[in-house]
């Protein structure tokens, strides 16, 4: 067995302001939110996440609407406002876009 070490994004980042983050990691969505609540807190970066059906979907939504987040439904045809993160049994993967901005042409 190999130990590898983990960090959070507030270590990493710690008063930087951030503009985006790309959230892959398997069905972890909701341990990677916890460990960046000063970074959610200081920068509200734009989010895209990455949720598979195994994915925490209820609590990754649950602790980015308490930021005052708004979600987008990232699909071929373009971005797609959504009030859920869902899982979709036709797809394996689904990417959405989280973001506080009103409007999503300041966030292109």
């Amino acid at each position: 067995m190999i130990d590898i070490p983990v960090t959070t994004i507030d270590t990493v980042c710690g008063q930087k302001q951030i503009d985006l983050i790309k959230i892959d990691v398997e069905g972890f969505e909701d341990k990677v939110l916890e460990g960046m609540q000063q970074t959610l807190t200081n920068s509200s970066p734009t989010i895209i996440v990455e949720c598979n059906p195994d994915s925490p979907f209820l609590a990754v939504e649950t602790t980015l609407r308490k930021f005052g987040y708004k979600f987008f439904h990232l699909c071929a045809e373009g971005p797609v406002s959504v009030e859920r993160i869902t899982p979709d049994e036709k797809q394996l993967e689904r990417n959405f876009l989280c973001t506080v901005h009103n409007d999503w042409e300041k966030i292109r």
